[in-house]
């Protein structure tokens, strides 16, 4: 392994990356256990032993990959939900695949009950829709070290980790969405919904919603770079500034938490995944 063979390596111009990326975002729409049931083609079915009261088809992604279950050896499979009854989800088994390798198919036994988690279905990019124009976006990934020191002067000895801790931050200009502001703000629907939206904001306001986002750009080539957060969760961190010349913007910040869907705790935060085909960066 070579992290560059040398200042003429042709990866070390090509590895920069210039534009911001955009986000794309999936709201988790329910997270539970249901029995499954082996049918042909995109027949396959979940039903919760809890029988919830979906509106049809709501879950039916043409493009999004808004379903994620584990299979029969404990590992993560994903894939898209072909259609929704009022109380059960449809997909194609076969074309589900392993979390840990991309490529790998997952195994299920008929009339087993499995834990999976539906997230807003999409017709625009496989990690969900666009989130809105957002600017000053950054990502921190910092650790909390235990350290045992001896002596004077004192040598480290030994350092182990606490806890990763990361966030997403920015702040978001399109924020007149009735989604930014629930996302947010932790907005609820309150009031008439004929020909307007009507939020409420109370002192019980709080978004415990999750969220999958992801960041997705390109480098100076267009080899696209996806910075992936499989849960997160929204908080306000600032003002609106109703007076400020130009255009007015929500500061926000996502708290990356561990998926407990994901069987390996080096990949239950984040993945980057970057492509090596090379595209135009318009």
């Amino acid at each position: 392994m070579a992290f560059y063979t040398g200042k003429n390596d042709t990866n070390l111009n090509k590895d920069f990356m210039l534009n911001q990326p955009d986000i794309y975002i999936s709201k988790f729409e329910y997270e539970g256990s249901g029995v499954y049931a082996e049918n042909s083609g995109a027949f396959d079915s979940l039903t919760p032993a809890t029988s919830p009261s979906w509106t049809i088809n709501d879950y039916a992604s043409t493009v999004g990959l808004n379903l994620e279950v584990v299979d029969d050896n404990g590992k993560l499979a994903y894939g898209k939900i072909s259609a929704n009854a009022a109380d059960s989800i449809t997909f194609d088994a076969e074309s589900l695949v392993l979390d840990e390798d991309g490529t790998s198919s997952p195994t299920f036994t008929d009339g087993s009950t499995y834990n999976f988690r539906i997230l807003t279905a999409s017709s625009s990019y496989k990690y969900g829709d666009f989130f809105g124009y957002v600017s000053e976006l950054s990502v921190s990934m910092e650790q909390e070290t235990a350290e045992y020191k001896q002596g004077i002067p004192r040598k480290k000895i030994v350092e182990d980790l606490l806890e990763n801790m990361s966030t997403i931050s920015g702040s978001v200009s399109s924020f007149q969405g009735e989604d930014i502001l629930k996302a947010v703000f932790g907005m609820n629907e309150f009031g008439s919904q004929t020909s307007q939206f009507e939020l409420g904001f109370g002192s019980g306001t709080f978004n415990s919603s999750g969220y999958r986002i992801a960041l997705v750009g390109k480098d100076r080539v267009g080899r696209e770079t996806v910075w992936l957060v499989h849960r997160g969760q929204f908080k306000s961190t600032g003002e609106v500034n109703f007076s400020d010349e130009g255009y007015k913007t929500i500061p926000f910040e996502l708290s990356v938490f561990s998926d407990n869907l994901r069987e390996s705790c080096e990949a239950d935060m984040i993945r980057v995944i970057r492509s090596d085909t090379e595209t135009s960066t318009c």
